[in-house]
């Protein structure tokens, strides 16, 4: 964008060079009456477009070459013609247009200095020319008054068209400050949801180290106690303890992996799943027999690593609820990206109610206000109830905390069952 807008002034610059030349030539060169005054007069108007070409690009090269042209004027006026001269000034005020617009304070506080002085410098010769066409001598307070007139035009005038250049600045400026305020927004709720999540975690490994590790170890522990105390087990008895046992450690092991994941902030944990991992879930659901369509509409929008864990982590809640209370059910998920935001539904087919279009509730249990609490620290929301096709769950993920990026879509695999 920078780029773009100094590529834009440049070639105004150029632009308002050549404009000055063009107006000037048409209306100065048919005032000449020799050749000779013709040439050094087109050669100091063609200095003057120069510089005003290259007063955005070289502001103080741009005003040295017009202030010494402007002085040359006192002894050589061959810029300044017969014709109305008012193009002519402005073609010097041109210059401080660019340097108002500069971007550095410094250039701009010398183009202000040096719109003053050229108001004074101006005035003066602006008064000894037209004074020159009296019929008698000007007294001293006559030309002062005439030079104090015009230094406060001139003044008005140039000091004006520098206001001009600095206000364009400023409003360039601040656009560019609201669209890195906006940027630095949209980066602190960003990691205000991170921050979120790892609470979450926190606390969710807390839950599991207080209850789930424990009750693991006082299974495998029983279990082991009920197979040495009883010798007159049956083999089928006796191997099934052991198999519970063995479960319940190799439980009780994962559980504890998982908690040292969950709670552990260095760079080096464990990837945690995304939307690119939907296509492996939906894979073991089917294989586990469980009725799924799933479909994907829209081109991928780019979401932070907690949105793609809570989108994630509330269909894999769903699609296990509907196992758990509603086994042998159809099951529709689809996503749709071309909003605001993803959206998600997941429609559990009614089972047991089939005649009256309904399902029985499911409840408003953990599962659900977990999800509800995922959606809510990824800066969206949740919905779980039944309607008239079953139990719906929606979910909605807004992009607003990251940048609005497109990402490819996900394989075609996972289109449709």
């Amino acid at each position: 964008m920078n780029f773009s807008m100094r590529a834009v002034r440049r070639l105004g610059a150029i632009l308002l060079g050549a404009m000055f030349f063009f107006v000037w030539s048409a209306r100065a060169i048919p005032t000449y009456t020799e050749f000779e005054q013709a040439v050094p007069g087109v050669l100091s108007a063609l200095l003057l477009a120069v510089a005003i070409a290259l007063s955005e690009r070289f502001p103080l090269h741009a005003l040295t070459a017009a202030g010494l042209l402007l002085l040359s004027q006192f002894y050589w006026p061959f810029i300044f013609t017969a014709a109305d001269d008012t193009y002519t000034y402005g073609g010097f005020g041109l210059v401080f247009f660019f340097m108002g617009n500069s971007s550095c304070s410094r250039v701009r506080m010398v183009g202000l200095a040096g719109a003053t002085l050229f108001a004074s410098l101006a005035s003066g010769l602006y008064t000894s020319r037209y004074s020159a066409n009296f019929w008698w001598s000007p007294t001293f307070l006559e030309l002062l008054d005439g030079w104090l007139a015009g230094f406060i035009r001139f003044s008005i005038v140039m000091l004006g068209i520098w206001l001009a250049g600095f206000l364009l600045r400023m409003l360039g400026d601040r656009k560019g400050f609201l669209a890195e305020r906006a940027k630095a927004d949209q980066e602190l709720r960003a990691a205000e949801v991170e921050l979120n999540l790892e609470r979450e975690r926190g606390r969710i490994s807390q839950e599991l180290h207080d209850v789930l590790a424990h009750s693991l170890a006082v299974i495998s522990m029983q279990a082991d106690g009920a197979r040495y105390a009883s010798e007159g087990l049956t083999s089928p008895v006796r191997t099934s303890l052991e198999e519970i046992a063995k479960a319940a450690r190799h439980a009780l092991v994962e559980a504890q992996l998982v908690i040292d994941g969950v709670g552990d902030d260095l760079p080096q944990r464990q990837q945690q799943p995304g939307v690119a991992d939907l296509s492996e879930l939906v894979t073991r659901m089917r294989t586990a027999g469980l009725r799924l369509d799933f479909t994907d509409d829209g081109n991928h929008r780019k979401l932070t690593e907690a949105q793609e864990l809570s989108i994630y982590r509330i269909i894999q809640e769903s699609l296990t609820n509907t196992i758990r209370h509603a086994p042998g059910a159809d099951v529709t998920v689809g996503m749709d990206w071309s909003g605001p935001g993803l959206s998600v539904q997941i429609i559990t087919a009614s089972t047991s109610d089939r005649e009256t279009g309904t399902i029985a509730p499911l409840g408003e249990g953990r599962g659900i206000a977990g999800m509800k609490n995922r959606a809510r620290t990824a800066g969206g929301w949740l919905t779980a109830e039944p309607d008239s096709t079953g139990f719906r769950v929606t979910v909605f993920i807004p992009y607003r905390l990251v940048s609005n990026t497109y990402l490819e879509p996900m394989a075609s695999s996972m289109d449709h069952a």
